[in-house]
């Protein structure tokens, strides 16, 4: 739910642009990921589950800003194909991370792969940030502009 408010947030008090303010969403939860990565540290249960909440909280926010922002960047026409596109890269990357990373969770233990967690999505962020962020005068005509 939060996340409904924070691109709104950004573009009325940030003066962002509406792609900029979703990547500012989006940098949020990946901030929001050191909740999990910090549960190794964590010396009671009460403090565990207020990390991992921050890592669902996290997770939730990046994944539905990144995935409402692909309505703003390409047309209506080509929004099914690269919706699909990006389900099926982000159903084979967890895959790939359950039968690569994940088997090892047995012997490392699961403190290593929460603090992947905050690596992977801060990596993510800054990748989108220098393809899609508009910085330095490169901005974007959005697809709904041209609906």
């Amino acid at each position: 739910i939060a996340s409904g408010y924070m691109s709104p947030f950004f573009q009325k008090y940030g003066r962002m642009t509406l792609i900029n303010s979703r990547l500012a969403g989006i940098g949020v939860g990946a901030c929001f990921m050191i909740g999990p990565a910090l549960v190794s540290f964590a010396s009671s249960p009460i403090a565990v589950i207020i990390l991992f909440s921050f890592g669902g909280f996290a997770h939730q926010a990046f994944s539905s800003l990144l995935w409402s922002s692909m309505g703003d960047l390409f047309e209506k026409k080509d929004l099914g194909t690269s919706c699909g596109f990006a389900g099926m890269a982000t159903y084979l990357g967890g895959t790939l991370f359950t039968l690569l990373v994940g088997q090892k969770a047995t012997a490392w233990g699961f403190e290593p792969l929460f603090a992947c967690g905050i690596v992977f999505d801060m990596t993510a962020f800054l990748i989108l940030a220098w393809f899609i962020g508009e910085w330095r005068g490169r901005e974007r005509k959005l697809a709904r502009a041209a609906l």
